[in-house]
């Protein structure tokens, strides 16, 4: 699998010497079988690769969505550079990744969204994503975990969907703005 995404022999290493070999291996292949484009393929096998390494997966227990935001956000970094991403995006994006493989495994332990807020319109704008725009997986989750942010940042229990005005909208870009 590797030899078809690298072709540097210290890379090839790289990935052939981490942890978790076979299930990396396996997960890339599933990932080819939904149609990802090598590139995709490629920063998928390095996301795999960085938390392989960042995270103790030897032990068969579940692992839950706060230990996998604690290891990405104290992942090992490979290359030490002024292109090195550590924007919010990039956190997303190894956090979508790290869930996906370990849902993959059956390693994860799972959320239960009844809890978010309107947890039903959520799941029809994720439909909505899916089915008529068209849009990636690793882009709907994204979506998603924003909107929920939004949802849960903005409305209290005392408030309902249509009480939200374009002032509450404005505020929380305010807020995100002022925080990354």
């Amino acid at each position: 699998m590797f030899e078809t995404l690298f072709t540097q022999p210290h890379v090839l290493a790289a990935h052939n010497l981490a942890p978790c070999l076979e299930s990396r291996k396996r997960f890339l292949v599933h990932c080819q079988e939904q149609g990802y484009p090598p590139m995709s393929i490629r920063k998928i096998a390095w996301i795999l690769l960085v938390f392989s390494r960042s995270m103790d997966l030897c032990q068969s227990v579940q692992i839950t969505h706060e230990e996998i935001a604690f290891a990405v956000d104290h992942r090992i970094r490979l290359v030490r550079s002024e292109r090195t991403n550590g924007s919010r995006s990039s956190r997303l994006l190894f956090i979508h990744t790290a869930t996906a493989w370990l849902r993959f495994l059956g390693r994860l332990e799972e959320w239960h969204p009844a809890k978010e807020p309107f947890v039903r319109y959520v799941e029809h704008y994720v439909d909505f994503m899916r089915d008529q725009r068209g849009l990636s997986p690793a882009t709907i989750s994204n979506c998603r975990d924003e909107i929920g942010h939004f949802l849960a940042t903005v409305c209290r229990p005392d408030k309902t969907l249509d009480a939200l005005t374009i002032h509450d909208v404005d505020a929380y870009l305010a807020y995100q703005g002022n925080h990354g």
